[in-house]
């Protein structure tokens, strides 16, 4: 495997329900040790980015201030240059940290924007003033797209069918979203290596139409694992083969030990 950078989606890709897949860790921290770049991405915004780091730090990784990326980043920083209130269907730690990082406090009364996350805390109170919110004419955005979180006893629901919840509800899109593939995402991970070619860049994660698609975005390399939300059989079934799948295979371990599944032509 000769990447001088791996960007990769972290629930599916490198672990499930908070457990390491095979022995991913002790490979990604050598990886690490050789000189090369490590960029982790989450969609995930049931908690704070410091508490990814705890967790990532807690499983064995090596992991150093801003390797970790999750929609929270990009969210925070755009909507902080348009609002100062919102109201926000998320839980306490997206709340806390979206206050502390960002300066833009919660509101459910008079907000100027609603932000509609992965709310495991989800209540029918709140989304019920959400929509009333945008039903007046608030403008309001999602975090990310993703419709399903893997888990062991298989998916949940994710931000992306909350979402689609308050759309059918409302009748309203959003105007935005801060996730994989967001152009704002796009932009950010390009900040983070821009001196290294597009050729010894891999993105590798468990979604065609996130992780797969950041990739095609970003012009780099794309790996498809099978330890989260896509199949194998995805890759030919896609429509228009809109996403393009560099390299498949069964775990990022494997992948790493230069085992894949061989693409059709």
């Amino acid at each position: 495997m000769n990447y001088k950078a791996l960007i990769l989606d972290l629930d599916g890709t490198v672990y499930v329900d908070s457990k390491p897949i095979k022995d991913i860790v002790s490979k990604l921290n050598k990886f690490k040790e050789e000189g090369n770049k490590l960029i982790y991405l989450s969609n995930n915004t049931t908690v704070s980015r410091s508490v990814y780091y705890q967790k990532l730090t807690k499983l064995g990784l090596n992991v150093s201030d801003g390797e970790v990326v999750t929609p929270i980043t990009i969210a925070g920083a755009y909507l902080a240059k348009k609002y100062k209130k919102g109201y926000t269907v998320g839980t306490i730690s997206f709340l806390t940290e979206l206050e502390q990082s960002f300066k833009i406090t919660q509101d459910e009364v008079d907000p100027e924007f609603v932000l509609i996350t992965f709310d495991n805390e989800l209540t029918y109170e709140k989304l019920k003033i959400a929509c009333q919110h945008i039903n007046n004419g608030i403008p309001y955005y999602i975090t990310h797209i993703d419709l399903a979180c893997p888990s062991e006893k298989g998916p949940i629901p994710d931000c992306g069918s909350i979402a689609l919840l308050v759309e059918s509800t409302t009748k309203q899109k959003p105007c935005n979203d801060f996730g994989k593939p967001s152009n704002e995402m796009v932009a950010h991970i390009q900040s983070l290596i821009p001196n290294i070619p597009k050729s010894d860049v891999l993105m590798g994660g468990d979604r065609l139409y996130t992780d797969i698609a950041l990739g095609n975005k970003l012009g780099v390399q794309t790996l498809l694992v099978l330890t989260g939300e896509s199949k194998f059989e995805d890759i030919a079934n896609q429509k228009n083969g809109v996403f393009i799948v560099n390299h498949c295979s069964e775990t990022l371990a494997d992948f790493m030990d230069d085992i894949e599944i061989e693409l059709s032509a």
